[in-house]
């Protein structure tokens, strides 16, 4: 277990400044309507708090970045299967 988790679980206290980035990858098998069998990947990406200040989310309104974000990946979408 590594030492933040370790702290939040046994100490009960939040964890001193941190520069790792924390990554989840939640992958879920389901099954559509239709009987064809999907998998969808998510990846949870924690980035420092430091370090998400200083990101362009940080400089702009949440709806404005979010749409620049989701613009961004749908055309990355359209390449990869392109």
């Amino acid at each position: 277990m590594k030492n933040h988790v370790r702290t939040l679980i046994e100490q009960r206290r939040w964890p001193e400044f941190d520069v790792d980035i924390s990554e989840l990858r939640l992958v879920i098998d389901y099954q559509r309507k239709n009987g064809v069998d999907r998998t969808l990947t998510l990846d949870i990406v924690d980035y420092p708090g430091e370090w998400a200040a200083r990101s362009a989310a940080a400089q702009q309104e949440f709806e404005q970045w979010s749409t620049e974000s989701l613009a961004l990946s749908r055309e990355r979408s359209a390449r990869v299967a392109g």
